[in-house]
């Protein structure tokens, strides 16, 4: 495999370009990587503590809202933020990102496991040890998204 970068000072953003003969193991697995280093970019941006913070995608274990607060959890902390779920979930716009509720937003990437629960809800739980309600309405969408990962 060969690489080189050619300075542009005319373009905008980083773009990458692969040649090959054909889409074989190397190029896919290039792809892989780049899509590694895109997800890592994407942040969110929200206002907690009065300070401005701008949050990873990949450490955002799920988001949840309780009465007028929406909570962003993280392995090791969260933010409490007095801002409608609807809004979070607009900048969430990410392919790992999906309604388990109307008052949750679950990143699949941190689902340790799922398991039913008596009511005929489901329970996810996270990589933070915590444990979250699905509830029967939103499912159907998560085992979908799930499924397809």
């Amino acid at each position: 495999m060969k690489y080189q970068f050619k300075p542009d000072l005319k373009v905008n953003e980083t773009n990458v370009l692969i040649t090959a003969q054909t889409k074989n193991h190397e190029v896919n697995e290039i792809e892989r990587a780049l899509e590694k280093i895109q997800k890592e970019e994407q942040t969110v941006t929200v206002t907690a503590h009065q300070a401005v913070y701008r949050i990873h995608y990949n450490e955002i274990v799920f988001v949840d809202v309780w009465g007028d607060y929406t909570t962003i959890h993280l392995l090791d902390r969260k933010f409490k933020i007095h801002q409608p779920l609807r809004k979070i979930e607009e900048q969430l716009q990410d392919e790992r990102f999906v309604r388990g509720s109307r008052s949750l937003i679950l990143n699949l990437d941190f689902v340790e496991k799922f398991r039913s629960s008596f009511s005929g809800t489901y329970l996810a739980e996270m990589a933070n040890h915590q444990e979250v309600a699905i509830s029967r309405r939103y499912w159907k969408k998560v085992k979908e998204r799930v499924f397809q990962k």
